[in-house]
């Protein structure tokens, strides 16, 4: 799994390992696009909008965390060079409980203050509403955005970017589907989008998190 630098081209490994880092960062960011081209597609323009006016808010969160899980990747990178592996293991150990929490706390406040949030973003009045509903759906599946980033970090640390990858890619490729089938099928619209969105990031926590171990 560990990036191998002991012979070959250094530059061709770092852009073998920097590629897939940059597509993973792309694709969390991609989530909310996907989310909004199904209900462009199939719900209303009210929707729509309200689903637009959460990008900039999700973009945030979602560069927050990415860099928050340096921290485990800086410390975990450390004790990988240092062959110091029963201390990778306790860095991976503490990213994934700091993510957890972090990730329940950061949930709970985001369910709770979201309109607050949106309002003091200047959510037009006309789709505040809808807007208010992705995102308390959104902020129930922040605990896996948060354990999928620091758990992928460890892989990174250890020079193996491309398989938090695959398994976001998986995680993409699901969430189009379920959005789908919950606006397409049930009808959900931005509320639709946004479960589809909280299984499918939960989903990929999950997968990192029993690959990890």
């Amino acid at each position: 799994m560990e990036l191998q630098q002991k012979s070959g081209s250094l530059f061709r490994q770092i852009i073998a390992f920097s590629l897939p880092l940059m597509a993973t960062a792309l694709l969390q960011i991609l989530f909310n696009t996907a989310d909004l081209a199904v209900v462009g597609q199939f719900s209303g323009s009210l929707a729509t909008a309200a689903v637009g006016a959460t990008s900039a808010l999700i973009n945030l969160i979602i560069s927050l965390f990415m860099g928050l899980a340096s921290g485990v990747c800086v410390a975990a990178a450390q004790a990988y060079g240092a062959k110091a592996y029963d201390r990778v293991g306790r860095a991976a150990a503490t990213g994934l409980i700091v993510g957890l929490v972090t990730g329940i706390a950061v949930g709970i406040v985001g369910f709770f203050f979201a309109g607050e949030m949106l309002e003091w973003m200047d959510t037009p009045p006309e789709v505040l509403e809808g807007a208010k509903r992705y995102m308390k759906v959104y902020f129930l599946g922040v605990p896996g955005v948060l354990v999928y980033n620091f758990c992928s970090s460890v892989f990174r640390a250890v020079g193996d970017s491309k398989h938090p990858l695959y398994i976001l890619a998986a995680a993409g490729a699901a969430n189009v589907v379920l959005n789908i089938a919950f606006v397409a099928g049930l009808g959900m619209a931005e509320s639709g989008v946004a479960l589809a969105t909280s299984i499918t990031q939960t989903g990929s926590a999950v997968a990192v998190v029993w690959l990890l171990c």
